[in-house]
C-alpha cells in the first residue's frame, strides 16, 4: 500500500512512530489511517501517535510518543535543530539517565514557551534552558544529570531517593564531584546540611546510599590539587580489601570441594593473591604523583564505588529521608492507551483518527 511505505519512510528516522499531523501532510486521509490501524498496519500509542506494526519498542517508548506529541508537525530533526527544544527533565530525566529508582505518575518536560495539554500523563515546565543544560539520550533532549539533581532537589523529592541518583551519578555516569556539589548546594538546609555546603550534603547522600567510606576517603584524596600519593595508596588499599575479600570468598564457593583439607588448601592458596593485587594497584599511582587529573579521580572514584546491584546496600526507595523534603508520588507513569476495542472496531479506529487529526490543528 502506498499509504504505508509514505508512513515508513517517515517513521523510520522516529524509532517508527508518526504523529497524525505528518501523515496528514505526507497525504494519508484519516480514513486511511483509521484502516491501517484496523488492519495492524499501524499501533495508536496515545492521542495523535501511532507506531508501525513490527517497529522495536522499548521502556522508552512511551517517552518518545509523549516528546512527538508536544510538536507534531516537526520531525525529530527540526527538534534538535532548535536552540530551545522541549528537553526531557525531572523525574523522567532521571528514568533517562539511568539514575536512581524514583517513581512517577507522568511524563516531564520543561519548555521556554507556554505550552497546555490535556494530557494528564503529561506534566510541562516553563523555564528556559542554555544548550550547555541541555543533552542528547536516545534521540531524546534531556537536562544533564547536575542539572537533573538539581531540579529534583528543588522539587522536594525525598532525600532517600535524591541520595540513590547522586550516587549513580557519581558511580556510573563520571558527573563531575563539584558540579554535583554546586547542584545541591542551594537545597543543603532542605536536606539537613549547612546552608549553601553542598559538598557536606553530597557526603551525607554518598553515606546513605551505601557507599563505604574507605571508598569516599579515596574520592577525597584525589580530588585535592596535590594528592599525597602515599596516603591514596593506603586508602586504596583498604577500600580494595573488602572487594578482594569478598571475590575470593566467591572463587572458593564456587569449587564446592568434598572435602575440607580441599577448601583450606584452595584458601591457603588464593591468599597472597589479595596482598599482591593490593600492592600492584596501589604502585600503579605511583608514576602520577604531581599530576593527576580530575578524570582520573572519578574513573577510579567510580571503579570503586558500589555499584547498584551490590547485594547489602539498599536502594534510594529503601533509605530513610534527611532532612523534611517529601515525595508524594507513589507511581510510574502508566502506559498510555494503544485503543479502545468496541464491538464496532472499524467505527473507533475512524472516530480515533478523525480526532487525532481535528485536534492536531
Amino acid at each position: 500500500m502506498e499509504e504505508l511505505t509514505l508512513l515508513s519512510d517517515l517513521a523510520s528516522d522516529q524509532w517508527g512512530l508518526i504523529t497524525a499531523t505528518q501523515a496528514r501532510h505526507a497525504g494519508v486521509t484519516v480514513q486511511q489511517l483509521a484502516r491501517l490501524t484496523r488492519q495492524g498496519a499501524l499501533e495508536r500509542l496515545r492521542h495523535g501517535v501511532y507506531r508501525l506494526a513490527g517497529a522495536p519498542s522499548d521502556s522508552r517508548t512511551e517517552l518518545k510518543a509523549a516528546w512527538l506529541s508536544l510538536a507534531p508537525h516537526l520531525s525529530i530533526e527540526q527538534r534538535l535543530a532548535d536552540p530551545a527544544p522541549a528537553v526531557v527533565s525531572h523525574r523522567s530525566a532521571a528514568d533517562l539517565h539511568e539514575l536512581g529508582d524514583l517513581e512517577a505518575d507522568a511524563f516531564e518536560f520543561s519548555l521556554p514557551a507556554r505550552k497546555q495539554t490535556r494530557d494528564r500523563h503529561i506534566r510541562l515546565h516553563r523555564r528556559h534552558l542554555t544548550p550547555d543544560q541541555w543533552t542528547v539520550v536516545d534521540g531524546l533532549p534531556v537536562t544533564t544529570v547536575p542539572v537533573t539533581i538539581g531540579d529534583l532537589a528543588r522539587s522536594g523529592i525525598d532525600g532517600g531517593h535524591l541520595a540513590g541518583v547522586v550516587r549513580d551519578a557519581l558511580t556510573t555516569k563520571h558527573v563531575d564531584v563539584d558540579q554535583v556539589a554546586a547542584a545541591l548546594a542551594p537545597f543543603a538546609r532542605r536536606y539537613g546540611a549547612r546552608p549553601g555546603h553542598g559538598d557536606e550534603l553530597l557526603r551525607r547522600f554518598l553515606h546513605q546510599a551505601g557507599v563505604p567510606a574507605s571508598t569516599r576517603r579515596v574520592g577525597e584524596l584525589l580530588d585535592l590539587p596535590r594528592p599525597d600519593v602515599t596516603a591514596v595508596q593506603q586508602a586504596l588499599a583498604e577500600a580494595l580489601r573488602p572487594s578482594t575479600t569478598a571475590a575470593l570468598q566467591q572463587a572458593l564457593t564456587a569449587l564446592r570441594p568434598g572435602t575440607t583439607a580441599l577448601s583450606q588448601a584452595a584458601a591457603d592458596a588464593l591468599a597472597p593473591v589479595a596482598a599482591n593485587l593490593q600492592q600492584v594497584t596501589a604502585a600503579a599511582l605511583a608514576p602520577v604523583a604531581e599530576n593527576l587529573q580530575r578524570a582520573l579521580a572519578q574513573q577510579l572514584t567510580s571503579g570503586l564505588a558500589v555499584g547498584r546491584a551490590t547485594e547489602g546496600h539498599p536502594r534510594g526507595g529503601d533509605l530513610q529521608p534527611i532532612g523534611a523534603a517529601a515525595d508524594s508520588s507513589s507511581q510510574r507513569a502508566p502506559s498510555a492507551p494503544a485503543g479502545s476495542h468496541p464491538a464496532d472496531r472499524e467505527h473507533a479506529e475512524l472516530t480515533n483518527a478523525e480526532d487525532d487529526a481535528e485536534n492536531d490543528e
